[in-house]
Formats: structure tokens, sequence, C-alpha cells
């Protein structure tokens, strides 16, 4: 399509993908353009995002919560992550900072509406042009066409007014470059094992990143080992485990215990044993909260190298999902996956619990020890339920383990929007652990008594399950009178029967519970 402004725009010293998508709108027939007009809106977007997030990565206020985002940015598929969403953290990570490159980047992210900010609506529109398009069957009108590119050149010549792509005089981070005295995106977020390094000085995220490092290092092995040793005993294997690793040759199986409790001499025992075996051969790794550890992409690295190690191949596949099955497929012993505190920072989205479809195809074991949250239970085929008794915790040992339960999954206590949520949670947690001492606690009942929405008192009754007895319970039923044919008694029956305005249906839905 003909459009003099993005014309012109090519001619300047723009980063590549800009420019190589605004040539692409230019060859395209008006009709059919709107396809590259998204790509082109996605590329000023991803620009922006990166540089938002280098600017926040090179000052010291950071936040846990956009570390943790990083870390799964990093370590995933690019493809992962469109531009409107990351365009839309970066705009949050620089929204409170100070710095010379941030107050510069500012204003293409944040404007005043009022008394309050709002993203900048020129800016983000080139976000929701993407669903218009899909919406539209991938087709817009000419007209429409037109107004888009337009558009599009009045962001990308603020961009270049602010020379925004000058701001960086370096490439410390993988997913910057330097291009033509241009410092710009450099095509991909996935990071490389030796680019950690490159992080070091990156604030918080650099210590994080320092920890990584170490991560894949000998001497993090070698820690390993030395705590599997540290722990032997003479304490016999639990039986139910022994007969799962010598039987099966499918499946996860799940050892849970209280918080207050672990299985350190279980699983130093079990290694051990397996570790003299001739029919197979452990993977032992002990997850923390920090680093990557607890992630699929460290798991499969790990296991591609033990298994290359066993068979004794040499060469492989640099991804780790191919090399892990063509490895097994020459590997005559029997893997089993040793698994420590599988709890640590549930729900991120690259969980190794996510491997568990996987394993069970290529037959290899996983043996999980940890806390119990029951929305582990779908990964796990077989368990041994906690037999220790229940107990109330001090908020000590409560909260930091709310902060693990919540940290991928929300709400999270560093977005202001969601503090009141995470505060709410938390009061609920208090008041039942107050009420749990006097009888078993029914989650609607206290809802409704307490005027607590019902969803954060089940995320408090999931959350309180590894320390107290959760159970399931019916619904009361009524009976009606055969004079009147209405209830004698108005029940929580009652009120559904009413509402449904029938009576011929089974109530199939339980209470949720809680007992000391």
């Amino acid at each position: 399509m003909e459009n003099k402004y993005l014309a012109q725009l090519h001619k300047k010293n723009l980063p590549l993908a800009i420019k190589d998508a605004i040539q692409q709108v230019l060859d395209e027939e008006p009709a059919y353009v709107a396809d590259e007009l998204v790509d082109l809106s996605e590329a000023v977007l991803l620009e922006l995002a990166a540089l938002g997030i280098a600017a926040y990565l090179n000052q010291p206020k950071q936040k846990s919560v956009y570390n943790d985002f990083l870390l799964q940015l990093f370590t995933t598929k690019s493809h992962t992550y469109n531009a409107g969403p990351l365009y839309r953290w970066a705009a949050n990570m620089i929204k409170e900072l100070d710095t010379k490159e941030a107050k510069v980047l500012f204003p293409l992210f944040w404007e005043k509406n009022g008394e309050t900010l709002q993203l900048n609506s020129n800016i983000h529109h080139l976000a929701l042009l993407r669903n218009k398009v899909m919406h539209g069957f991938f087709l817009l009108p000419p007209k429409r066409n037109h107004k888009e590119a337009n558009h599009l050149a009045e962001v990308i010549a603020q961009l270049y007014k602010a020379k925004v792509f000058s701001l960086f005089k370096d490439n410390s981070f993988h997913f910057i470059s330097n291009q033509d005295e241009l410092t710009a995106y450099s095509g991909r977020w996935g990071i490389q094992n030796k680019e950690w390094q490159l992080m070091e000085n990156a604030h918080a995220f650099g210590s994080l990143s320092l920890t990584i490092k170490y991560q894949f290092s000998e001497e993090f092995i070698k820690e390993q080992y030395t705590w599997l040793e540290n722990n032997l005993s003479k304490q016999k294997v639990n039986r139910q485990v022994a007969n799962f690793t010598n039987v099966k040759t499918q499946g996860a199986f799940a050892f849970w215990h209280r918080p207050n409790d672990h299985a350190n001499e279980q699983i130093a025992n079990m290694y051990a044993q397996l570790d003299k075996s001739d029919s197979h051969f452990p993977l032992f790794l002990a997850l923390d909260r920090q680093g990557i550890i607890f992630t699929s992409k460290f798991l499969l690295s790990k296991l591609a190298i033990r298994l290359a190690t066993v068979t004794g191949t040499s060469k492989y596949s640099s991804q780790p999902i191919k090399a892990v099955k063509e490895l097994r497929e020459k590997c005559n012993k029997q893997p089993v996956i040793i698994i420590k505190d599988i709890h640590h920072s549930l729900f991120q989205s690259d969980h190794l619990l996510h491997l568990a479809d996987f394993f069970y195809e290529n037959n290899i074991l996983l043996v999980a020890f940890g806390v119990h949250y029951t929305w582990m239970d779908q990964f796990f085929n077989h368990c041994i339920p906690i037999k220790s008794k229940t107990y109330i915790p001090k908020e000590k040992e409560w909260l930091p383990l709310l902060d693990n339960y919540l940290r991928y999954k929300g709400p999270n206590k560093e977005f202001e929007k969601e503090l009141h949520q995470y505060q709410l949670i938390k009061k609920i947690i208090i008041h039942l652990l107050k009420e749990i001492t006097k009888n078993k606690l029914v989650a609607r009942r206290f809802a409704d008594e307490h005027e607590y929405p019902l969803e954060y008192v089940h995320e408090a009754f999931a959350f309180l399950h590894p320390f107290l007895k959760a159970g399931k319970m019916t619904f009361k039923k009524d009976v009606l009178d055969d004079l009147y044919d209405f209830p004698k008694e108005i029940t929580e029956a009652s009120r559904i029967y009413f509402s449904i305005g029938r009576r011929d249906t089974k109530l199939e839905y339980q209470h949720q519970t809680l007992a000391l």
C-alpha cells in the first residue's frame, strides 16, 4: 500500500525489525495489509517492551514479582508471550522509576486521565489492533487499513523524535543488541545458559542470575550429593515407595508430609538404594524458591546429562525434550527422578510438575516429597497420605508458605491493585485458625456467617490443607410436610431446590470442611 509517512520513516535510522515490518506494509495490497499492520504494531511494542525492561533492570528499585515474571519470560519459549502483555508488564516496571532512561520512556507508556494514570492510549491501541484483525477474519476495510497505517506512522515518528533507540550504549542484556549505532530488541527473550552472567550487575535480578549460574555448575551438583550423604540413616525405605520403584515403569508417586516435618532420611536412603541397583538409576533434585531449579527446562537439562552418562553418549540434541527422548530409548536402566520440596514455586508456568505426562510416556518414574496441596493431585498416580497429627501453625511459619503459594498464582502483595485481595485472604486464614479449635469448619457456612467472599474462603481452605484435616460434607436435606408440600425446615438444599424450581435433582456439590 502507498503511505508517504511510512515511506519517509523507512529511510530513517530505525531498528531493523521496524524497518522490515514497514517494508512489508508498503509491499502489500491495501485490501490485504491488515496482517502486516499487526506485525508492524507488534514490532513497535516489542521494541518498547525491551527498552522498558532494560531500564528496569538497570536500577535497584526492583520487585520480586517483576523478577519472577522476567525469569519466566527468559526461560520459556518466546512465542508464549504476545507483544501487548509484554508492553503492559514493561509499563508497570518503569511506572515508579526516576532514572534518566525511565523519564524518557514514561510518556510512551503512561498518560494522565484526570487525576489518574492510564496506559498511553495511542500506543496501547497497537496491542488492541491484533484482536480487531483476528475478529475480522484477518481483514479490515481498506479505509481502516489506511487509518491504522497513518496511526502507526505517528507512533513510530514519536519514538524516533524521543531518541529512545539511543538510550542504552551497550548490549549488556541478551534481549538487547546494537544495530547501526542503535540499541534495539534482539529478537529473542529466551536466554542461553552462558548468558546469565550478562545479568550479574542487574541489582536484585543480578543476584538471582548468580544463583542460576551456580545451579548450572558442578559445585551445585556436589552440594546435592553432599546433602544426600549427610542425611543417610538406617531407616528403611517406605515399603509402598520401594514397591512402586521396583514394580512400575510408569507413573508418579507422592510422599506427603506436614509443613513442620520432613522426609530427608527417606529421600537419602531411597537414593542410595536405587544408586546401588543394577536395573535403576536415580536423579535427585532438592528444590529451592530461588533460581530455576523448579522449572521443566532445568530438570530436563540435568536428566539429559545423566542419561548421556549412563548410556555413554557424547553427542545428543541441544533441545532438552528431544535429547531426553533419544537418550531414554538407548537406556536399559529404569530412570527414577526424586524431588525434594515439590511444593516450592507452585503454579509457575514451567514448573517441573507439568512434565508428569512426558515422564509417563517415556517410562520415567517420578517420586516427589513435599507439602500437600490438592492442586497437585492431578499429577500423581499414587501417594502416601499424611499420617502425622494436624496442628495450628504460628503466623511466622504459615506466612512464608502463603507467599510461596500465591507467588505465581496471585493475588500478589507487591501489586497495589492486588494488595487488598492478599490482605483479605490473610485475614480469613487468621480467622479460620482461631475458629478451628472450637469445631469443624464448613467453607460456605463460614463465608455466609462472616460475610466473606466464598472464593476467598475456598482459597484459604486450600492453603491450610497441609496443616489441618480437609474433607467433604453433603448438603443438609430438607423434609417436606405431607399436608402443605413445603419443607418443614428451610435448609441449604431447600434454597437450591427453590432456585432451580424442581426437587428431582441430585445435589452432587459438597461442602469443603476443615477440622483439627
